[in-house]
Order: C-alpha cells, then structure tokens, then sequence
C-alpha cells in the first residue's frame, strides 16, 4: 500500500481503520498458529486411535494455593495513551445475543493480553482459555472459570464494569497491570468481515458449521469442503467459534490466529480500501454499537497508525495450553488449573521478549490482488475424516471414570444405523446399555443428558458434531435406564467414520 493512499485517508477513515484492526485482533483473538501447524501433522496420524495414556498431572492443592484472589474495584481514572510508553490491553470477545431467559450477563468467548511496545517496536499477544480457573469473590458457582470474571463485573455496571473487572482478574493471575480494554460483540465483527471482502483461508479439513443469522436468530448447517476458500463475516464467525475437532477450545484459538493473519494480509491489498471505504457509514454504526473501550478515539488513531508499519517479524503470540495448565473435573465441572509459574514464564516470552524465545510460524501470506473482491466459496459437501476424534489424554481418562449409560436411537431411514454404530462405540469402551428407534425424524443429530457426565458428552459431541444448541440437560429422574442419550440425524447417516466390517451384535435387534 503506497505513501500517497495513506495520506489521502482522512482522519475519520483512520478512526475506522483502527477501530477496525482493534474489532478483528479482539474477536478473532490469538492461539499460536504454530499450535495448529505443529499439530495438525499429529491428529492426522493419530485420528483412527484413542489414546488412554497422558503425562502425570501435579497435585491439584500446588495450583489451589497459588490462584490469586481479586475482590472488585470500583473503576479509576486511566490516564491517556502518550504513544510512547507500552500499550497494555485485554482483549475480550463476548456473545450477547438473547438466549435463554434469565440466563444472565455474557461470558467471554475470548480473552487476550495485548502488550505493545513502541520504542522497539514490538506487538506481543497472549491468549488465555476461557476454562483457566480462577478464584473470583462473591461469584455463586465453583469452581470458577476466567471467562466468569466479565459477567461478575457486568452484573456491577454494565460492560465497562465486566471489562475493568476482568482485567483485575487476569492482572493478578499474570502479575501485570492491564489498564487499558476493549470488548467487542458479533455484529462488530461479522460487520467488519464482510466490508473487506471476507477473508481466504486454507481450510485444513472438512467441517460441518453452525452458522447463526444476528437477525433472524436462526441456526443453518454449512459444510465447508477442505481446500483455500474465502469466507464471508457469518462464516468467519461459525469457523472461529468451531470446536468440534479433538484440540476443542486450543484448537478454536488456532482458528482463530488463523482469521486473524488473514484479515492482517487482507488489509494490506489497495483494493480492500477502494471496496472498504463506501462501506465507513455502516461499518461505523456497527462497531459504534458492539465495541465498548476505555482508549480515547485519538489514541485507537495512533496506535493504528502504528501498527500499520509494524513488520510481521516483530509480532509475537502464543496461547496458554496444557503445557501451562492441567485439566481436571472439580464438582463435575472441566476447568483447566494454571500452573501460574508457567503462565508467567510464558507471559515474559511472549509480552515482554524476556527469557528464551518463542517461534511463531505464520500461515502463508495472501497473495494481493487488484482486481474486485474474491467472492465466498460456496459450501460443498464432502464427506468427514474418517475414524473418531481422538480426544486429549485426560478427557478419555475421565470418560473412563464416569461410566456413562449411553442410549442410541435412529432418526433416519437408514436400516441397521443404531445398532451399527452401538458396535462402533463400545469397540472404544463406551457402555451402549439402550439402543432403538427415536420417535422423530433428524436431519442433525441431538443429544439428551440427564446425568452430570461431562467428560463423556463432550467426547459424545465431537464424534457426532452436535453443538451446544442440539444438546440439552435435563434435571435427573428416577428410573431412567441412560445418562446420555444420542439421536442419530441425517449428518451422522451419510457421513460416519463407521467401518464398513462393523455390524450390528448378535443380541441387538436390527434398528431401520
């Protein structure tokens, strides 16, 4: 992008550009696209097999004892950005679509530390699972997760109160003061997908989405075939928020650096701007009304300004995984307890460049274009990985302890389907005690639970790609033969990693 374009910008087109950048580094948050690189080679190798065994996890008390307490403050003055010293943000991603009633303030989707350096100059971006387990005072639920701390401060004034006291919380497990926030909404960022032209990505596997329509409310299944694609802002968002793979919420993260160094890529292409810049009147109204941030406007200018020569070189990220924290079931809930002396270690590395170094691979850069914008792929159906997800060491232990009663049941036309897959499932050591035919048809499969299993449904829901909103809990009753209960949809029928040599067992009745 030359000189000239930059200084035909007026200053209200720069506020969008950098409200813009500040949108998409907060949605889209920040893994380590070396996770996703790293790793992608492994879960090809190992998708066929479950895997029992896993490191040895510490002593839960070592962990206990170190998670710093954080009572709310009230909100304090924060001077301005000069521009010169260290730029100290978290980022927060919320879903404050209407759910169920009564269900209360959002929670955090994603949480990311920000540290920006511009004597160096130097971009380091820290992301956080939103299971890390905290101790937040006063908050009903135990144990509690990092991503609770927003709606405790919500519930106090609002999102600005949610912002502030989340910064607190994830200041004293980092041992940092985060002065500065910023939290964005959806329609931000499905707004400002859509005014760049979407983004194109290298899809590295077949995924079934749930897309979400912000103004109907109404879900749509999207297959995405495997293969580079441009994807618009609703698809971004269904692709950022997919856990439905064997890395679930590290995996998303991944996902989501993914988007991200797309979008940066993006905005580098001259054509993006003559496309982007008719656009400013809505693009505006829509982050005017799903960003809340304690920078003032000429601040976000700067720091944009900035950060539009930052050479990639310098911009450092990694995300908190099971090599700072261990996962674990505390009151049949799954939160992943911080070894807190890694988390720092591994904040110095990243943030402040401090001890070894940490490589980041980056994904290929998009190759600029001049012509009109690339149009969305169109979904095309291809035919899921085969053979289960393999799921990380400590969830399969835990399934193992919880001994869940599993239920299958045919939603389809398609003979013998229950019953074959009854035999899949038990082939892995999951205890099928029912099997028959559901009372409904399902074009996508669905899931009952009736029993505190946590382990087991979330292994359940990546093998049959059922999403929250098709799974539902219900309180326990007396002389129910199953915990769990599966209803095999259509999806699951044209598209299963059964084997062809599974067959039904000799005492199971055929199931249509």
């Amino acid at each position: 992008m030359n000189a000239e374009f930059w200084r035909r910008l007026s200053w209200q087109e720069w506020l969008l550009f950098a409200a813009l950048l500040l949108s998409l580094f907060l949605v889209c948050g920040t893994g380590a696209w070396w996770f996703w690189q790293d790793n992608l080679a492994h879960a090809q190798h190992v998708r066929s097999r479950w895997s029992p065994f896993g490191r040895a996890t510490p002593d839960l008390a070592t962990f206990l004892t170190a998670l710093p307490t954080v009572p709310f403050e009230p909100a304090a003055p924060v001077a301005p950005w000069d521009g010169q010293s260290p730029l100290v943000m978290l980022l927060l991603g919320v879903d404050d679509r209407p759910w169920v009633a009564n269900w209360g303030p959002p929670r955090s989707d994603t949480l990311v530390v920000l540290v920006y350096d511009p004597q160096q100059p130097r971009l380091g971006v820290l992301s956080l699972p939103r299971d890390l387990m905290v101790d937040i005072p006063g908050w009903p639920a135990y144990p509690q997760k990092i991503n609770m701390a927003y709606p405790a401060g919500f519930a106090q004034g609002g999102p600005h109160a949610g912002a502030r006291y989340a910064a607190q919380v994830v200041g004293q497990l980092l041992d940092m003061s985060i002065p500065y926030y910023a939290v964005v909404n959806y329609a931000a960022f499905v707004e400002a997908i859509d005014a760049i032209g979407g983004v194109k990505l290298d899809v590295p596997h077949p995924m079934l989405l749930d897309t979400y329509d912000l103004t109907t409310g109404a879900y749509k299944p999207v297959r995405l075939k495997e293969g580079r694609q441009t994807l618009n802002g609703t698809l971004a968002l269904a692709y950022v928020r997919f856990r439905g793979d064997e890395y679930g919420d590290f995996g998303r993260m991944a996902r989501q650096q993914q988007v991200l160094w797309a979008v940066y890529q993006r905005l580098k292409e001259p054509w993006v701007w003559e496309y982007l810049l008719p656009r400013i009147p809505s693009l505006y109204q829509s982050l005017h009304n799903g960003v809340w941030t304690n920078l003032r406007a000429q601040d976000v200018v700067r720091w944009g300004w900035q950060l539009k020569d930052l050479p990639s070189r310098n911009i450092h990220m990694a995300v908190v995984d099971q090599n700072q924290a261990q996962a674990r079931m505390i009151n049949g809930v799954y939160v992943l307890v911080p070894d807190v002396q890694a988390i720092r270690a591994l904040r110095d590395q990243v943030l402040f460049g401090r001890g070894a170094s940490v490589a980041a691979t980056r994904p290929a850069p998009t190759r600029a274009v001049t012509a009109a914008p690339m149009p969305v792929a169109s979904p095309t159906p291809q035919p899921l990985p085969q053979g289960p997800p393999t799921p990380t060491p400590d969830w399969w232990a835990m399934a193992q302890q919880e001994r869940a009663r599993i239920g299958i049941y045919n939603g389809t036309q398609t003979p013998g389907l229950a019953c074959r897959t009854a035999a899949y499932l038990r082939q892995y050591g999951f205890w099928v005690v029912d099997v028959g035919n559901a009372t409904q048809r399902y074009a996508s499969s669905a899931m009952d639970v009736w029993s505190s299993k946590p382990a087991t449904v979330h292994l359940l829901q990546l093998l049959f790609r059922v999403p929250d909103h098709r799974l539902t809990h219900w309180p326990p009753q007396p002389g129910t033969v199953v915990d769990i209960a599966v209803y095999l949809g259509e999806d699951w029928a044209q598209h299963n990693p059964i084997p062809p040599d599974v067959t039904c067992d000799e005492a199971t009745p055929t199931q249509r």
